[in-house]
This record gives C-alpha cells, sequence and structure tokens, in this order.
C-alpha cells in the first residue's frame, strides 16, 4: 500500500510498518514527510494487527 513500508530489521530487533504521508520541501529543498509513524509488531499483538493500525493511521492522516 502506498505510503507504508515493512521494516524488518534483525540487528536492532525492529520489526514493523513505517508510515509516511503528506510530504513537503524543507529550507534546505529537501523533500520530508509531515506526518509520519511506525507501528511494531510487538506493541499491537504481531504483523497483522501492526499493518491495520497502519493503514487505520494512515487514512486518518490523509484527512487533514
Amino acid at each position: 500500500m502506498p505510503g507504508i513500508s515493512r521494516i524488518d530489521q534483525e540487528s536492532t530487533r525492529t520489526h514493523g510498518y513505517f508510515v509516511r504521508v503528506g510530504y513537503h520541501r524543507t529550507k534546505e529543498g529537501a523533500w520530508r514527510p509531515k506526518h509520519r509513524a511506525f507501528f511494531g509488531d510487538a506493541g499491537h499483538g504481531g504483523k497483522e494487527k501492526a499493518f491495520k493500525a497502519a493503514v487505520k493511521w494512515l487514512k486518518e492522516a490523509q484527512k487533514k
């Protein structure tokens, strides 16, 4: 799904979904997401629940 990226980094034990939406240009000319959030598998009760939470958050953030 556009705006949602899966992160599985064994070295830091990071597993979850990173959501970015609403890009804007900084003073330096770089593009940065206006809103971003991370939904970890452990904190949401597994991969599927983390993804569902990420999708829900993305839909709400797109309304802003």
